[in-house]
């Protein structure tokens, strides 16, 4: 009869450690997963990251470019004004030469 039970207590004790073992494994598993997730959202932060800065970069590049655009324009357009003006003024001063003679 102890025998019987030293076995019976054997096969408790053998099926306790492989569901212990089984739970360690799952336990494991489950931390790799949770590390792997982690790592990913990490990894989709920084490509949302990189991604809105690079956006902001192109934002303040293409200001850039257009202020710069603006500005020559006006440049341009004073010049064309001050060509006008000096144009008007060497047809006013032949006209009063013109008058004069």
């Amino acid at each position: 009869f102890a025998a019987i039970e030293a076995e019976e207590r054997a096969a408790v004790c053998a099926r306790v450690e492989s569901e212990r073992a089984a739970l360690a494994r799952v336990q494991d598993e489950e931390d790799t997963v949770r590390r792997v997730q982690s790592e990913n959202e990490f990894r989709l932060a920084v490509r949302a990251r990189v991604e809105a800065e690079e956006r902001e970069r192109v934002a303040l590049e293409t200001s850039a470019r257009e202020k710069v655009r603006a500005r020559l324009e006006a440049e341009r357009a004073l010049e064309a004004e001050k060509a006008r003006r000096a144009l008007e003024a060497e047809k006013a001063a032949r006209a009063l030469i013109a008058a004069e003679a």
